[in-house]
């Protein structure tokens, strides 16, 4: 038995997981793109939508929809380079840190990708001055004077630079992976027997 699971045994300080965040984070960055880009063509990114009465109920629920369908890909993509990491390259056997090892370096990998991809869509496909005349236009819809407006996109202003969208977007892909792997984690994990 013992000479099984040393014939079986991957040392996993001899496994790096940034390979398999190499491979599996560029696939989660193409397929949110993807989505992206067809929410953008279908206009659900335009804001207006969520002025006008009529079309509110269906933007607001096209906006979860949307979410949702983020989060699964999130979730799904992070659940196959964790299996990947495990059965292919760990032998069968994965911790929870482990697991959040995997969910950190294809977090890395997407978000940086994801960075690029944000800076060039709200510079050049989708300006942040075409959203920041529709939150403008949204206020207005809401009832707000012009002080108040001001004041409100003063406060917000900052943020909605291409620069900090990005970044940000690096950031919160970074947090997603690991919380994603961390919950994939807590089903997928098999930590390995121990050895006498």
């Amino acid at each position: 038995m013992n000479d099984v699971l040393d014939n079986n045994f991957i040392d996993p300080s001899t496994v790096s997981p940034r390979g398999t965040g190499m491979k599996y984070g560029p696939i989660w960055a193409v397929l949110i793109i993807i989505i992206s880009l067809a929410m953008y063509l279908l206009g659900f990114n335009d804001l207006s939508r969520y002025t006008n009465p009529s079309g509110a109920g269906s933007a607001m629920g096209m906006s979860a929809l949307t979410t949702l369908l983020t989060y699964g890909v999130g979730f799904y993509i992070i659940y196959l380079a964790i299996k990947h990491h495990r059965d292919n390259e760990l032998g069968g056997y994965i911790s929870l840190n482990r697991c959040a090892g995997v969910g950190f370096w294809t977090g890395l990998i997407y978000g940086l990708i994801i960075m690029v991809w944000t800076y060039i869509f709200l510079t050049f496909i989708s300006p942040m001055s075409e959203m920041t005349d529709q939150i403008e236009a949204m206020y207005e819809a809401q009832g707000m004077d012009e002080e108040q407006i001001e004041m409100a996109m003063g406060m917000v202003g900052w943020m909605m630079s291409p620069l900090f969208m990005s970044i940000s977007r690096l950031f919160s892909a970074i947090i997603g992976g690991v919380i994603f792997a961390l919950i994939v984690g807590i089903f997928t994990k098999k930590e390995l027997p121990h050895r006498t």
